[in-house]
């Protein structure tokens, strides 16, 4: 067995025979390459041997058709194309036959214009024929129709010896015109059995005898007919028999021509098919020699190939063996770095070599493990360090409420911490990659200043309101950069400040509130340190007016002027209700109230006539819910609020327009409460809605403020009509809002509807009925002797027995003594006791003693405790004659009860 101390001696070995074995496959794919080439040429031979066979076949059949002729040459000579690439021997046997073929088809065209020109003149020498035919017919019949009719009129014997004369040589052409007709039919006879014959001698022989007999007949036909048409149709005939003469001559020759070609086809056709026997001889035995070439070449190839596979078995089993020892030693090198591998004495020269260098690996390997094992000791406790870092990084970062964000210069997201993900609503996932603008502000693409901040170096700070996150946002940008100009990006930290921007608005709001209630303290303060003098003052222009009008009779002109009077008054006495109402936001008396009826009153008063009358152009319209909630309220104030709030609308209308007054029953909640303030429950809604100008921006925020108006003072009102409702809703724990726009205002009152449903019932027609009917002993206590005297003097017109005295002190005197049914009590009295400090004491000595408080003052904590101690009612100065009556009646029909209480 051939072996090597070396693998590069065995590798060559192999090599060589590796390459032995591949010329060996050469040779044989060459030889193989060649015989299949062989039996493709002698396929290709046997198939175009038969295609040729078949073009034979179809060659007899397309040549009796000369249309076919075209087709047939195509073919012959894609045949004769395709025959030279079959075999080395070259013939021009295609090419010949293609020739003979176009001679054919030469021939053929001939013979067939030939043929054809002879119908032709036949047939137009046959209608001409008949033509002369016909004429000759029709003379005749004229000839014999005139000889008829001159018999029996005796005409002369010489004319009827012509027509006689003529009558007799008709016969004899027309006799002659029916020979020539039969002569010609014979001449086209004979042409068309030329067709197809090898002996041309007997049709010869047949056409001269006709053209002969053609010529006589002519002849006798021209003697016959004297006419000189007949003349030209002699002439034509025998210009026609030389034509045809010549043609039967060039038709013989054709036809002699076509029978040469054929036989030279037929000669073509089997030079064809020697040729097709030669080459499918050479063929074969080119095939033949070149398969036992191949024989021994495949046969060498197998034989090397065995050897090859043999000796490589060898050698790969002897170096694998060799090379599964040194994989073993590495394995034990591997578990024990100081093992050294054992060298053989007899082994290959490259496995002694990797020997030799796995035994200094071993020992380098096993020097720098022990180097390793401390550098990777020392590396390990630094990312345990680091490791802890991270996370403890990490969870500081998620765990700070403040929103933070690293980001790129191009504006993307690198990472961001919850709070972030949780501001813009996106998993924390999912925020890394995302640009910062469109989490933020939503938008496709970033704003201009996002830029310059980035870009800047130092510390950006601003804050402002997001609407895409509903928002107010502190927000620090504090860039980055790697190097000194290298800018790697920024860390964007964001302040969710909505609470504290919200806790500010709301401290502006409560100061804003400080200072109204503070505005309004001063405006009650004054307000009230002259609405008690005032009042007093007002009762005698009121009253005595009003005394005076009961005395005088309906005629007198003192009515109107006494009238006036009064009602000057009652407008100052509601200016200075007004004033208590804004001031101190009291009502007097609070009843359980339908809001539909006090509306429906309100429009049914003078007050709205008038309003009418002011705008006429102005249409009221009134939708007023039918099941409406009672409420607890004063009628009084309510009815004020309702006329500030249609007056406002209709001096709001410049022209046509229209006011609409609606009622409704809301339910508050917790979700939906307008106002802070508001309790959540049931409320009844009060809607003024007018389609005025409107009121601009930045009057809005102050039209409820007292004498805060954009109207004329002194022809619009006194600019406390708004803050009249204002104050009037707060004082009945009610919201009042404005809505308002280019198309009208919408003023909305939110009142608490009542648990209870039994109005507080008062008699309104109590005045006629008592007037002059009074009974029983009143006393009036009042430090100003004017309101005594009118006090004296309405309860005396009311039918009452009077008793007045100036002070506290002098009325409980008065009562120690004598006995009253009702004590009219002033609230303040100066110097002395005051109303509730005089009924107390009153109280002690006449226990149950009735009592009607009235004041100067809306009513305030002494009137609330006068009526706890046992008043029966209050009533606030200046007060009218039906006013007195009905509390005083309502005081001394029924028990004591105080309606402030109720």
């Amino acid at each position: 067995m051939l072996h090597s101390r070396s693998i590069r001696g065995n590798f060559y070995m192999m090599l060589s025979g590796l390459l032995l074995f591949t010329i060996l496959l050469g040779l044989t794919f060459f030889f193989n390459h060649r015989f299949t080439r062989l039996n493709n040429t002698y396929a290709r031979m046997l198939e175009m041997e038969s295609q040729f066979l078949r073009l034979a076949v179809d060659e007899s059949r397309l040549l009796e058709d000369p249309f076919q002729y075209n087709k047939l040459i195509l073919r012959e000579k894609e045949f004769g194309r395709r025959c030279t690439t079959c075999h080395e021997r070259k013939s021009d046997l295609p090419e010949q036959r293609i020739d003979l073929l176009i001679s054919s088809q030469e021939n053929k065209s001939e013979l067939s214009h030939l043929r054809r020109d002879v119908q032709h003149r036949v047939a137009e020498l046959t209608n001409a024929i008949s033509a002369a035919h016909e004429n000759h017919l029709l003379t005749l019949r004229q000839i014999l129709q005139a000889d008829g009719r001159s018999r029996p009129e005796g005409a002369s014997a010489s004319p009827a010896g012509n027509d006689s004369a003529s009558s007799g040589r008709e016969p004899d052409v027309i006799q002659e015109a029916v020979g020539l007709q039969h002569l010609l039919s014979d001449i086209l006879s004979d042409f068309r059995a030329l067709k197809g014959l090898y002996d041309f001698r007997q049709v010869s022989s047949s056409f001269s005898a006709n053209m002969r007999a053609f010529y006589s007949a002519v002849d006798s036909f021209a003697a016959s007919s004297r006419k000189d048409q007949d003349r030209l149709l002699v002439e034509a005939l025998l210009e026609n028999g030389r034509i045809f003469e010549q043609n039967f001559r060039r038709i013989v020759a054709l036809e002699k021509k076509e029978k040469a070609v054929g036989r030279s086809l037929a000669q073509n056709r089997q030079g064809m098919m020697d040729i097709f026997a030669w080459a499918g001889q050479k063929v074969r035995q080119e095939r033949e020699r070149f398969w036992q070439r191949t024989l021994i070449i495949t046969r060498t190839s197998l034989l090397v190939a065995g050897l090859l596979l043999f000796l490589l078995f060898f050698q790969a089993r002897h170096l694998l063996r060799s090379l599964k020892t040194i994989v073993d030693q590495t394995r034990k090198i591997s578990r024990d770095p100081s093992y050294q591998i054992p060298l053989e004495r007899h082994g290959l020269e490259e496995l002694q070599v990797l020997r030799q260098a796995m035994n200094i690996m071993a020992r380098q390997l096993n020097e720098r493990m022990e180097k390793l094992r401390k550098e990777i000791t020392a590396r390990v406790q630094v990312e345990q360090q680091i490791h802890r870092a991270k996370t403890e990084w990490e969870r500081t970062f998620d765990a700070v409420p403040d929103m933070i964000a690293i980001i790129t210069p191009d504006c993307r997201i690198r990472r961001a911490n919850i709070p972030f993900a949780n501001m813009v609503g996106v998993p924390v996932k999912e925020v890394a990659g995302r640009y910062c603008y469109e989490l933020i502000h939503g938008a496709s693409r970033p704003p201009q200043y996002c830029f310059r901040e980035i870009c800047c170096d130092k510390l950006q700070h601003r804050q402002y309101y997001e609407p895409h996150l509903d928002r107010h946002l502190d927000v620090a940008l504090v860039p980055f950069t790697c190097g000194e100009d290298e800018l790697r990006g920024a860390l964007l930290v964001i302040r969710d400040i909505s609470a504290t921007v919200r806790a500010q608005e709301l401290h502006r709001e409560m100061e804003q509130r400080l200072r109204s209630a503070e505005k309004m303290e001063m405006i009650g303060m004054m307000a009230g340190g002259v609405a008690h003098d005032l009042n007093n003052i007002l009762s005698g222009i009121i009253n005595y007016p009003e005394l005076l009008l009961l005395e005088t009779p309906p005629e007198s002109p003192q009515r109107k002027i006494l009238a006036a009077i009064r009602d000057s008054g009652r407008r100052a006495a509601a200016i200075v209700a007004d004033l208590l109402t804004v001031a101190r936001g009291a009502a007097s008396v609070r009843e359980l109230c339908l809001l539909n009826d006090l509306v429906e009153q309100y429009l049914g008063s003078p007050e709205f006539a008038l309003l009418g009358k002011t705008y006429p152009e102005v249409e009221l319209e009134t939708h007023l819910a039918p099941d409406l909630h009672w409420c607890r309220c004063s009628p009084v104030h309510i009815q004020k609020l309702l006329m500030n709030l249609l007056a406002n609308g209709f001096e709001a209308i410049s022209g046509p327009g229209r006011v609409r007054i609606s009622t409704a029953n809301t339910m508050v909640t917790t979700d939906s409460v307008p106002d802070r303030s508001l309790a959540p429950g049931p409320y009844v809604e009060l809607v003024v809605e007018d389609t005025g100008a409107g009121i601009s921006d930045e009057d809005l925020p102050h039209i409820f403020e007292p004498f805060y108006s954009k109207k004329k003072l002194g022809r619009s009102g006194t600019g406390l009509g708004l803050a009249i409702v204002w104050n009037t809703v707060q004082d009945h724990g009610g919201t009042v809002t404005v809505e308002s726009g280019s198309d009208g205002s919408r003023f909305s009152v939110l009142l608490p509807a009542a648990a209870e449903e039994q109005p507080y019932s008062r008699d309104d027609s109590v005045v006629p009925e008592v007037l002059g009917r009074g009974e029983g002993t009143i006393l009036v206590v009042d430090d100003n002797e004017m309101q005594r005297d009118v006090a004296s003097r309405m309860l005396e017109m009311l039918g009452y027995r009077v008793e007045s005295v100036g002070s506290g002190e002098e009325a409980v005197e008065f009562l120690r003594h004598r006995a009253v049914d009702l004590v009219v009590l002033d609230m303040i009295m100066d110097p002395g006791m005051n109303g509730r400090q005089t009924l107390e004491e009153i109280l002690k000595i006449r226990p149950g003693q009735k009592a009607l408080i009235v004041s100067g003052y809306s009513e305030s904590e002494e009137v609330r405790r006068a009526c706890a101690l046992g008043a029966c009612g209050f009533t606030k100065k200046p007060y009218t004659l039906e006013e007195i009556a009905r509390v005083v009646h309502r005081i001394l029909g029924q028990k004591p009860s105080c309606p402030i209480l109720s």
